[in-house]
């Protein structure tokens, strides 16, 4: 990768055109995510005045580095008392510049995770970002809060009341078994929202590994519609499997923080009037054996760095968190329930597939017995005008 200083006119250049290029081609929703490289080493201006705004401040306050969010005694009380750092400010204003001059309803979506590992001291060049960008146009994804929340720390900064993202991270480089905590997703993001200092503005996620674990991703975009944290969590895996499958669930109702109304309570997903299944039952409570499992555990998963893994080369292991050896190591939840669920998910889908041929083949013979009808009431009617003939 190359760097090109926000600073040289050859930026405003090639951003122009880049995103002149990128509306004509794609349109726009005026959201552009832009961030600095991070995984490979720093720009070459920001080492050299990091190196120098860091050693400045640690001869002025005579103290060691503050680790993030502790260490030695904060510089600043409150985020109003933060200084903005210049380079920073220039930087992001030239930065934005080329979204601005090309969008003027442009919103610049910043991933929070460069940020990981400040300390104190580097709350300066964070404020830098913000201020400049207009209020409302500067949105942060706080990415990874299922582990570590950023908002919280420094005092409870809160990017200095730019509006953030909620967001979760779940897996690295495809690294996508089966696990992933709903009750912390039941409670964390509801402890951001209800944070009167802060400026959260909804919830997401940013996996690196696609198309896995869809009830993670189902309940925190159910976040989003949620007041408070759901207070039946079995009751909304039992919604769950009807809404997965298109079944209906006989016991009606939704207690559980999602809804839908057509699936839950009477229809099928397609709209259609139908009786409950008679597999849903089975399907039931095999999410709600996983939910108290695999998706169980209410703690962050460096805490038991374990999950089912399906890339192991002797089969189903449990493996350390995004580890390389096929070695079982601390469970993060027993794999005979896994199993057992696995089995209920195989035998209510062949009941499925059962219970749809009974109704394709009792629909031909409805429709077979409405063709003789309709040909022995021709018949009749073709004997009676002969008759009359």
């Amino acid at each position: 990768a190359a760097w090109i200083d926000a600073l040289d006119p050859l930026f405003s250049e090639i951003g122009n055109a880049f995103l002149r290029n990128l509306i004509n081609d794609f349109g726009t929703d005026h959201w552009y995510e832009a961030d600095g490289y991070f995984n490979t080493q720093e720009s070459p201006w920001l080492l050299q005045h990091s190196s120098k705004k860091n050693a400045d401040h640690d001869r002025e306050h005579h103290h060691p580095r503050a680790k993030q969010g502790g260490g030695a005694k904060a510089p600043w009380q409150s985020p109003d008392d933060v200084p903005i750092d210049q380079n920073a400010y220039l930087r992001a204003r030239s930065a934005y510049a080329p979204m601005k001059n090309v969008d003027p309803d442009a919103i610049w979506l910043y991933q929070g995770w460069v940020w990981r590992g400040f300390s104190y001291e580097q709350l300066p060049f964070i404020k830098g970002f913000v201020e400049a960008v207009p209020k409302g146009n500067f949105v942060v994804l706080d990415m990874y809060d299922e582990e570590m929340e950023q908002w919280e720390l420094f005092n409870d900064f809160s990017y200095f009341d730019a509006p953030f993202i909620w967001s979760v991270l779940h897996n690295f480089g495809g690294n996508t078994g089966m696990w992933g905590s709903i009750p912390l997703l039941n409670s964390r993001p509801f402890r951001a929202f209800e944070n009167r200092n802060n400026s959260v503005a909804g919830t997401g996620f940013a996996p690196e590994g696609f198309d896995q674990n869809p009830p993670y991703y189902t309940f925190i975009t159910d976040v989003n519609w949620m007041e408070e944290p759901c207070t039946d969590l079995q009751q909304w895996w039992k919604n769950y499997a009807a809404q997965r499958y298109g079944l209906i669930d006989d016991d009606g109702g939704d207690k559980g923080g999602g809804d839908d109304d057509d699936v839950i309570r009477g229809s099928t997903s397609r709209g259609h009037s139908a009786s409950p299944s008679p597999a849903l039952p089975l399907l039931q409570r095999a999410w709600i054996i996983l939910g108290n499992s695999v998706y169980g555990k209410d703690q962050p998963s460096v805490q038991e760095q374990g999950f089912m893994c399906e890339k192991a080369r002797e089969g189903l292991t449990v493996l350390p968190l995004g580890g390389g050896e096929d070695q079982p190591q601390h469970e993060w939840y027993e794999l005979s329930k896994a199993l057992s669920a696995w089995k209920m998910l195989v035998k209510g889908s062949l009941s499925i597939i059962s219970n749809q041929e009974q109704q394709r083949r009792g629909k031909s013979r409805r429709k077979s017995g409405s063709s003789s009808s309709n040909d022995l009431h021709s018949s009749s009617a073709s004997s009676s005008a002969s008759s009359s003939s």
